[in-house]
This record gives structure tokens, sequence and C-alpha cells, in this order.
């Protein structure tokens, strides 16, 4: 830790092509054991580097890193960097247990005025399956005077979750080409009656 430490407080390694990544290999194996003195050193760290990794793994160990790097975003600075560590912790995770914290965050986060940063948390949002977020994105999703590419983000969303809910709704969607392919393959997910016809 104090080797770790030492070497992470060097501005001069920032842009250095192999230390940040070498600091790195030495801090991983000991965050399991002392999650809140990796927080420690990642708030102190003077390689931006480092500080993005600790949220990165914390949150992949799930448990108090997660929490721990769920509690970041209510800072603004460290926002837009601990929803990336998040989104490529958890990517392609689904039905994940939801932290005690992100029901007050997502409420935020959800309505935030930066596109990002709501694109990031629908993503975080149906990894927990936080039924709240649902609502929004059927709205979105059938809205065909919105963007293409918001409307597959609400498919994409809601595919992630597929719920029994969704499944009309997906099925109305065979007519439209941007569609028609990723609704196929999801309709082999559900039992539904109107799949057949």
């Amino acid at each position: 830790w104090q080797l770790v430490a030492a070497l992470a407080n060097r501005p001069e390694d920032v842009t250095d092509r192999n230390l940040p990544g070498m600091i790195w290999f030495g801090l991983a194996p000991l965050m399991a054991d002392d999650i809140n003195r990796a927080f420690t050193l990642a708030a102190d760290s003077r390689i931006p580097a480092l500080s993005h990794y600790v949220r990165w793994y914390a949150a992949k160990l799930g448990g108090e890193g997660l929490e721990r790097t769920l509690a970041q975003l209510a800072h603004q600075d460290l926002r837009a960097d601990s929803l990336m560590a998040l989104g490529l912790a958890l990517k392609d995770q689904r039905g994940l247990p939801m932290p005690a914290s992100w029901p007050g965050l997502a409420k935020g986060l959800y309505r935030d005025p930066d596109v990002s940063v709501q694109t990031l948390a629908h993503q975080l949002g149906s990894v927990f399956g936080d039924k709240s977020l649902f609502p929004q994105m059927r709205k979105l999703l059938t809205d065909q005077s919105a963007p293409v590419s918001r409307r597959q983000h609400a498919f994409n969303i809601l595919a992630n979750v597929a719920n029994s809910d969704s499944a009309d709704l997906f099925l109305s969607l065979l007519d439209e080409t941007p569609f028609r392919l990723p609704v196929v393959r999801m309709a082999s997910r559900f039992n539904h009656p109107a799949t057949a016809d």
C-alpha cells in the first residue's frame, strides 16, 4: 500500500505509457481487502487513470465496492467518470440486486440535462431492474417523432430487462425496418401467443 501510494503521487508519470498500468497491477490485488483505503488512494492520486481503475474495479467487486462507486455519483466532479466506470464494470449484466442507494441517485440522473448522463444512468437502471425506468422507456420507444437512435436506446434498455410487459410493444415494432431484426431475435425470449401471427 505504501509503495502504491508513493507511486500514485508522482504527476510526472501521468503520460507515461507503462507506469500507470504497472502501478494498477500492484494495487488491484489489494483492493478486495481494503476498499476504503483504495478510495482514499484514488482521491489522493495524481494519476487520474488510477482513480478510474479503482472505481471500475470496486464496482466489479460488488457489495461495498459497488456502493462506494455509486456514492461517487453525488460529487459533480466525479460523476461522469464514476458513471463510465460503473457502465464498464456492469456491461452486459442483468438482474443484479438493486443497491440501496440507487433509487435516490437515479431520480436525478434520469432527469439530468446531459443526455450522455441519462443514457449511462438508464443502462445502469436496466442492470438493476429499476421498474421506475420502464414507463419512460416504453413511452420513448413508441414516440415515432423521436430520433431513431433514442428509440433504439429505449429498445435496448427494455430488451436488457426483457419482462413480458413489453412483449406486445416489441411485436408492434415489426413493421419498422430499424427494429425488425432485433424484435425477431427478442421474440424468442417470450412465450407470447401473438408471436406466431
